[in-house]
């Protein structure tokens, strides 16, 4: 089971700081003290590795790298997959914080103009704290010898899945995200409407 909020590693996800600190330490639950759900993580009460940030701090941090290399201390054995995993992760946690949690049209990168709205319409979810901080949910856990499942979990209204990857390859934005997540890792599985992304590893 996973451990109530208050046994959970809390972290100021306004810094990388805060965040490198507390994943260098012991733990498997760890929780970003700005995020409204503090049980947003407890779907994956039988994770290895769990860790909670706001949306805000999805956006600013470096997350990925922070995170991969906290699974790789607890999973050794899993560094030939070290640059997948980031890559996989990078994207996975861009798609979960602008699709998902600031409900942005990523469709709008495809211009120029575009490109400018979406910057503001960026900017103005973030400094929005209703949707800064929305949980952002990374776990990992085994899947046997030599296998690792990722999964990153926003709290958004969810994609269609099947369509996305779909479109993948195609001059459409839409699939994009998910091909190149779809290359880095063995399997992926999409969850919970669109919201929960699962990826797997092996080694």
């Amino acid at each position: 089971m996973s451990p109530p909020v208050d046994e959970a590693v809390t972290f100021d996800g306004g810094t990388a700081e805060s965040l490198a600190r507390a994943l260098a330490g012991p733990g498997r639950v760890f929780l970003d003290t700005g995020c409204t759900d503090a049980g947003a993580g407890a779907v994956f009460a039988a994770a290895d590795l769990v860790v909670t940030v706001s949306t805000a701090a999805a956006a600013h941090l470096d997350l990925a790298p922070m995170f991969v290399e906290a699974v790789l201390d607890r999973f050794p054995d899993a560094a030939p997959c070290r640059k997948a995993m980031h890559s996989a992760v990078q994207e996975a946690v861009a798609n979960g914080v602008v699709h998902g949690n600031l409900a942005l049209d990523g469709s709008l990168r495809c211009s120029t103009t575009g490109i400018a709205l979406f910057a503001v319409a960026m900017a103005n979810g973030i400094a929005d704290p209703r949707r800064a901080r929305l949980p952002l949910v990374l776990a990992a856990s085994a899947t046997g010898v030599n296998g690792l499942c990722i999964e990153v979990l926003d709290v958004g209204a969810g994609f269609d899945w099947e369509r996305c990857r779909a479109s993948a390859g195609t001059d459409s934005h839409c699939g994009r995200g998910l091909a190149e997540i779809a290359r880095c890792c063995q399997g992926v599985v999409s969850r919970d409407g669109g919201r929960r992304l699962a990826m797997i590893f092996a080694w």
